[in-house]
């Protein structure tokens, strides 16, 4: 064998060797953990541990007062300090579950010659409790709760009279840091669960100091009108205007109310120098429903500014102090659910006169008193299965479309603004709407200065708007009778 086949073939065996070395170390080393996969250690334990079900009482103090969570019942709780309002039960059965049994995550220090390093003497400490239990099943336990840990995300603890100090969660030992309104329930008005059950309301006003007049809100179509629109709201402005309410705008103010809950109680059973302190005593705005023989009132205090990065007042308003009454705490609101602070009568109005549905109309009639008096006398019939009117003006047949085409123009008119007093001059044209349910609405035109035409609807001072509406709305009455083009631009 030449001396390069025998090189050759030395290196291969060692090759070979090496890879059943190789082979043999892969078989048997230890396999790669994944560190994702690795569970966490828990090394919590209890201090003490029993069943919530044998709570009996529980002692809560911290720096804003002290209050008792008793038991009520089988399952119920209370605090005994705000026993007449309505509480949150979902979180004090959180507490009394927390109470009965306390788990440490670590042994800080046994017999600390110095207590007041970790905020647990009597001084100084954060909060304590005291649990008792049904018919001393268990002994009473009481836990003190300190400072902060470092990272905040617990406290150091100590029970009874035991010396040694530990740290502990402070998600189940926060409830014991709440001050007891802090307890009370924050639904103000429970929301009808069927649609069948809200109220009637039959008023409801606004009363608010940066205004000159109260708003003022009446059911006013009580059901009159068989109409299929859905645009307008059941109920209808009185005051300082006669105009209805766009259903979708006016939703939260007329409703509102019904399923409104507060951030936090701020207060409970707040006295008179409370009243002030949060600006209730004079308000921001007063809120008052008067619906199916029952009162609601909600009084609307100061207001709170969102604060920018340095912590000053910006102008934008981030939440209202308010007291419902019929609960007696003040409570703080987001202010996006308090529109009766700020609403103003165009905010909540149809941008139409009247809204009555085409197909429920049963006559119009239209009293033109200048320049030239005429009168204009439509009876319709309206199938809404098939998408026809049939209408005559003055007696004579005309074309259902094109009558149909007009009546929208009606609806379009430009209403610009509320008019808020009563309009100068004479009245230069009526429009009488008769629906086949019994509604009527009457709407009278004035001319005013500066070429702009105000309306009263139903006999209040309602809308001002260009009179180059008017101007198209009279060609537009001889175009429905001679039967040609209906413009609907102006």
């Amino acid at each position: 064998m030449n001396s390069k086949v025998r090189t050759l073939a030395i290196c291969g065996a060692f090759v070979l060797c090496l890879g059943i070395v190789f082979g043999i170390l892969k078989l048997t080393e230890a396999p790669e953990i994944n560190q994702d996969e690795e569970e966490t250690v828990d090394n919590s334990f209890a201090l003490y541990e029993y069943p919530r079900d044998d709570v009996s009482e529980i002692r809560i103090e911290n720096s804003d007062g002290d209050y008792t969570i008793v038991r009520k019942g089988l399952e119920s709780f209370s605090i005994t300090e705000i026993e007449s309002l309505p509480q949150n039960e979902t979180t004090i059965s959180a507490a009394t579950r927390c109470a009965a049994s306390v788990t440490a995550e670590a042994l800080v220090e046994e017999n600390p010659e110095d207590l007041s390093k970790y905020g647990l003497t009597d001084d100084l400490y954060t909060a304590k409790f005291t649990v008792s239990f049904k018919n001393d099943k268990y002994p009473q336990k009481t836990v003190y709760i300190g400072n902060s840990v470092p990272d905040n995300s617990g406290y150091y603890i100590k029970v009874d009279d035991s010396e040694s100090v530990y740290t502990a969660k402070k998600s189940g030992l926060n409830y014991f840091t709440y001050p007891a309104v802090d307890y009370i329930n924050t639904l103000i008005l429970q929301e009808p669960e069927n649609n069948t059950d809200w109220p009637v309301i039959d008023t409801l006003r606004i009363q608010r100091p940066d205004l000159d007049w109260d708003i003022v809100i009446e059911n006013g179509l009580k059901g009159d009108i068989e109409s299929e629109v859905t645009v307008i709201s059941a109920q209808v402005m009185v005051e300082p205007v006669y105009a209805y309410l766009d259903i979708t705008n006016s939703a939260a103010v007329t409703h509102g109310l019904w399923g409104l809950r507060a951030n936090l109680a701020v207060a409970a059973f707040p006295s008179e120098e409370d009243f002030e302190k949060y600006g209730l005593d004079n308000p921001t705005a007063t809120l008052t429903i008067e619906a199916e023989l029952q009162t609601y009132k909600l009084t609307i205090g100061s207001p709170v500014y969102l604060k920018d990065e340095n912590g000053e007042d910006t102008t934008t308003v981030q939440s209202y102090y308010g007291y419902y009454e019929g609960i007696d705490a003040i409570f703080l609101f987001d202010a996006a659910d308090m529109p009766w602070a700020t609403v103003m009568p165009a905010d909540i109005t149809s941008s139409m006169m009247t809204t009555n549905y085409i197909y429920d109309l049963d006559t119009i009639d239209i009293e033109v008193y200048s320049p030239e008096a005429k009168t204009y006398k439509f009876d319709i019939v309206g199938y809404k299965d098939d998408n026809k009117v049939d209408a005559s003006l003055n007696g004579s047949e005309i074309d259902g479309e094109n009558f149909k085409l007009f009546y929208q123009f009606l609806l379009k008119c430009p209403i610009e603004d509320l008019w808020l007093e009563d309009p100068t001059g004479d009245c230069f044209m009526k429009v009488t709407i008769n629906t086949v349910g019994g509604h009527t609405d009457v709407l009278e035109f004035y001319e005013q200065a500066s070429r702009r035409t105000a309306v009263k609807l139903n006999g209040h001072p309602s809308f001002k708007f260009g009179s180059d509406y008017i101007e198209t709305l009279m060609r537009n009455l001889d175009a429905v009778e001679s039967g040609t083009e209906i413009k609907m631009d102006w």
